[in-house]
Parts: structure tokens; C-alpha cells; sequence
């Protein structure tokens, strides 16, 4: 939905990971399909035991359900942030630390803007997206003076959104093709 990025790594933080890869205005599949799919990229070796069978995936450090205690919802914990808890804020902390380690990973990787979309998006401040940058950057061999981190405009749906736009695509370009309009 950004119409000025042309190469973007979009990263889902949601119960789960999930990435897609964009690159001249398309979602890249890759060769086996499973192109952007940075949950099971290792971040910790001999990490957590991901449910894909291996230990220190992304997946175990990044996502919703590594951010959150058993039973806790995104509402109560963020609440709990906001309101400035201390057992929050210290999570917070740790989990931006990660996610920053992550994302940074990928920015030296594919070098391109990095969406942050998924169920987090909605509850996330500019000041945590801010902090998220600075954190970053002091990881990054080449730090940007220019932010390269983005939060998403379009929070809800972007699983359903994203599956179903390479069938649009696809009607869209068998209506340019038969010259309908």
C-alpha cells in the first residue's frame, strides 16, 4: 500500500512470524515458494525449541506469543506498558532488544526499508518504533542517518490481504490483456 516502496522486507509480528520480500513493486516467491519467511532463521544457536522442530528461530524470540506470558493478552500487556509497569517495561526492553538483533540481521541482509506489520502494529507508538530504529542502528556495521524502519499503514488483515494479491494481480493483468476497458 506504499506506493514509494519499491524494495521492502514486510515482517508480520503477530502469534507468529511471517515475512514477505518485496522487490520492484512484487512479492518475490523464491525458488521453493517460501521466500521472506525469516521466523526460522536462527537468531540464538541452541536457542528456544521452535515449533518447526529447530531451536532458536526468530519465531521463539520475536513473536507475539514470545512476548507474551501464558494467558496474557496483547490488550493487558500493553496496557500494563503504557501504564509504565515495571515487569512490562523490562519485558519491552528485552523483546525490542531481540527483535532489534533480528531486524537489524535482515537490514544488513537485503538492505532495503523494513515494514513492521502484523498484530503489533496497532499497539505500537512512534516512540517504540523510534527506539526500535535507535537500536538498530547501534547494531548496524553502517548505520542510516535516514530511518529504514516503518510501521505498517494497513494493521489489520494482512495475511488475508496478502494471500489474495497475487490472484488479483493476476485477474488485473488477464483484464489488461483482453483490452476490456
Amino acid at each position: 500500500f506504499g506506493n514509494t516502496l519499491n524494495h521492502a522486507l514486510y515482517l508480520s509480528i503477530g502469534k507468529h512470524l511471517g515475512g514477505a520480500l518485496i522487490m520492484d513493486g512484487q512479492i518475490v516467491m523464491g525458488k521453493a515458494g517460501h521466500c521472506g519467511a525469516a521466523e526460522h532463521m536462527q537468531l540464538i544457536p541452541n536457542g528456544r525449541k521452535c515449533y518447526c522442530g529447530k531451536s532458536g528461530c526468530m519465531e521463539t524470540y520475536c513473536s507475539m506469543d514470545a512476548l507474551l506470558n501464558d494467558e496474557e493478552t496483547q490488550e493487558i500487556f500493553f496496557t500494563a506498558l503504557r501504564n509504565h509497569s515495571k515487569a512490562e517495561v523490562l519485558r519491552w526492553q528485552e523483546y525490542l532488544e531481540m527483535l532489534s538483533s533480528a531486524i537489524n540481521n535482515l537490514h544488513m541482509l537485503l538492505d532495503c526499508d523494513i515494514i513492521i506489520g502484523g498484530q503489533i502494529s496497532s499497539y505500537l507508538t512512534a516512540e517504540d518504533i523510534h527506539t526500535l530504529q535507535a537500536l538498530c542502528n547501534e547494531k548496524d556495521a553502517f548505520p542510516y542517518s535516514e530511518p529504514f524502519l516503518f510501521q505498517s499503514k494497513y494493521p489489520e488483515h494482512t495475511v488475508a490481504v496478502g494471500a489474495v494479491l497475487p490472484y488479483i494481480q493476476k485477474f488485473l493483468e488477464q483484464i489488461r490483456e483482453s483490452e476490456i476497458f
